[in-house]
């Protein structure tokens, strides 16, 4: 069976008061946790990556770790900030030319050099989960065909940016793109009006940088299970009873689910640890110096 938040709840409160508030809260704490230590989710992003860009975009917010980054179909590779031959002067690169190279700074990634035309660009990444509330029936779903690829201010849209379009005011949860099909589907949460309409512009900081395809339509299912593979589920309530039995001071009790929740990391660790990470690398020898084998 696949397992659900219902159905994790329900095996976390057979040792406790069924009463327990913290228990859907502990539960999603445990599936950040056991990505963040496994890495068990990866996605890709696509973007058009504008000039007027200055070399520069900020990285999505559910980002763990990049994997691989690719400039115009071509697989660039990622340097140190300290390894680039050009300078920057507030955020800005004072080189353009062709692009071969990445670093990251802060929530930023650099192109190298800054490019002189735009391209489009895929990053492969691990990621966080959003974990939305099962309780909640009012989020949609807008479909869109190919995004703006004009001056954009932001087109990596982190979660909980707010976007209109006429009288209508939503957030966006998830921003889904397929770079093959050229369509996108973004999960919203409207705060004023309640529906977009197909061909509605959907416009963050007066740029439209979507035009829905479809009119928005309710979101089936949602949030009725983590995203975690359907194996390792039940080990997310192996952190939620240590949680809850670290809140009753019961820290025997505690320990040992801990140590259960940690045998499943390391088996869940295990089974990705094959996964390649695709990309060109070289091995810097530090001690010869301009060496490379």
């Amino acid at each position: 069976m696949a397992y659900t938040w219902t159905d994790l709840q329900s095996k976390t409160k057979r040792s406790f008061n069924d009463s327990t508030t913290n228990v859907i809260e502990y539960l999603k704490e445990a599936e950040i946790d056991f990505v963040e230590r496994t890495q068990c989710l990866e996605k890709v992003i696509w973007f058009y990556m504008p000039t007027a860009n200055n070399g520069k975009i900020k990285l999505p917010d559910d980002l763990i770790r990049i994997k691989r980054v690719s400039w115009d179909g071509e697989i660039i590779k990622p340097i140190q900030p300290y390894d680039i031959n050009e300078y920057y002067t507030d955020g800005t690169s004072t080189n353009q030319g062709h692009v071969n190279c990445y670093f990251t700074h802060g929530n930023e990634i650099y192109f190298s050099e800054a490019p002189s035309s735009g391209k489009w660009v895929g990053i492969w990444y691990s990621y966080i989960p959003e974990a939305l509330d099962s309780s909640d029936s009012s989020y949609r779903q807008v479909t869109y065909n190919t995004p703006n690829t004009g001056n954009q201010k932001m087109v990596l849209l982190e979660s909980g940016v707010s976007f209109t379009d006429g009288s209508a005011v939503a957030t966006i949860y998830k921003n889904e793109y397929d770079n093959i099909s050229q369509t996108g589907t973004l999960t919203i949460k409207f705060t004023s009006g309640s529906s977009l309409g197909n061909g509605s512009k959907i416009m963050i900081s007066d740029i439209t940088h979507f035009v829905a395809s479809a009119s928005s339509t309710n979101l089936t299912g949602h949030g009725l299970s983590p995203e975690i593979p359907n194996k390792f589920r039940l080990s997310l309530v192996d952190y939620a009873k240590h949680k809850l039995y670290l809140d009753e001071e019961d820290e025997n009790r505690a320990s040992v689910y801990l140590q259960l929740y940690l045998n499943s990391i390391d088996r869940a660790s295990a089974s990705f640890i094959n996964r390649d990470d695709s990309g060109p690398y070289v091995v810097r020898d530090v001690i010869s110096r301009n060496n490379v084998i």
